[in-house]
Parts: C-alpha cells; structure tokens; sequence
C-alpha cells in the first residue's frame, strides 16, 4: 500500500485489501492502530505510522524527514501568531 502510494500517487481500493489480507476485519485493526485512513470507506491511504512501519529504510527516512519539515512549519506559524490551516484552492484541486 505504501509502495503503490509512493510510486502511482493512488489510494488503494478496500476490494484490493480485501483480497491481500483475506481477511475484512484486517482492515478495521488497520484503521483501528492508525496504519489506514479512509473518507469514504472504499479507498484507503497509509498514515504516517505506516511509512514508519513499512521496514524499507528510504520511505522510513522520508516520512521522518517529512513529519519534521511540518513541524517546523507549523512551530514557527505558531510563534509568529499567525496559524492558518485552511485549504487553498490549489490544495484542495490535488
């Protein structure tokens, strides 16, 4: 799931999980420890968990290089007082 994230930028399909894990309620424990995340149910994306626990130490580093640039970002919005977390149109067309 990672793999496919990273390398064709898609979600993966519930269907397509269904069929990897044998198992429906694998993806409920899934979501359930925060390694999926989903807004309709059907498609699914990795969390950052999942990028941590994918054991291929580049995506490791990646997510971690990741989780800390948005930290700095958002430290230093918070300590210019100026927080501003809502979608611009550019995000919200990706």
């Amino acid at each position: 799931m990672v793999d496919r994230f990273l390398n064709l930028k898609e979600s993966t399909e519930r269907k397509a999980l269904v069929i990897e894990f044998q198992d429906p309620d694998a993806i409920n424990r899934l979501i359930g420890w925060h390694l999926l995340k989903t807004l309709d149910g059907n498609f699914y994306l990795p969390t950052t968990l999942s990028f941590h626990y994918c054991e291929i130490p580049e995506v490791e580093a990646l997510a971690k290089r990741s989780v800390e640039v948005l930290a700095q970002v958002l430290r230093k919005q918070y300590i210019e007082d100026r927080p501003d977390f809502t979608q611009r149109e550019s995000v919200k067309k990706l």
